[in-house]
């Protein structure tokens, strides 16, 4: 529980909180990097940059499960907002998770499918040798990735909104 202006609010653990922060982290370093690749000549910093990426991407959606897994064994704490804002939340996180999942696995599936995974990392099973569908992976992943840019503005802008607002949104899953 939190104190806010005498009044007290449940927050969400630290495992929860570690994972929302540190895959927030990945995910906007990963979209900086993945929106920098049109900008970049081939040469050794986009291979290894790209390779980063996807190492990333793999790294991501396994923490996406971990923490998928603790939302459904850990629900959210109740929201101190009106029932039209908790469904609006609940919608836009349901499409959050989504996202968060379908971006690294249409990378791997892109990947997989050309056969380009670096560091070892295994190409996921049943994805054949094909340039369509990796052309295909790769428009779905560019479409998902400018999705949850505009999502995670959203979400950021309406945090800071709450924030102005005196709703204690922010204690919820303050790092600190």
């Amino acid at each position: 529980m939190i104190k806010h202006n005498n009044n007290m609010v449940e927050g969400y653990t630290s495992v929860q909180k570690a994972l929302h922060w540190l895959i927030a982290i990945m995910i906007l370093s990963s979209l900086a990097v993945g929106f920098s690749f049109d900008f970049l000549s081939n040469s050794d910093l986009k291979n290894t940059l790209r390779n980063l990426h996807k190492l990333s991407g793999v790294i991501i959606l396994f923490l996406v499960g971990v923490r998928i897994f603790f939302r459904v064994y850990t629900p959210a704490p109740k929201l101190p907002l009106s029932k039209w804002h908790v469904l609006i939340a609940k919608c836009s996180h349901m499409v959050l998770y989504v996202l968060m999942a379908a971006i690294p696995l249409s990378g791997w599936i892109m990947s997989s499918a050309v056969k380009k995974m670096p560091y070892h990392l295994p190409y996921l099973p049943l994805v054949p040798f094909n340039q369509s569908l990796a052309k295909q992976m790769y428009s779905y992943h560019g479409f998902f990735a400018y999705a949850i840019a505009i999502l995670i503005t959203v979400h950021i802008s309406a945090t800071f909104i709450h924030i102005y607002r005196g709703e204690p949104i922010f204690e919820r899953m303050r790092p600190w």
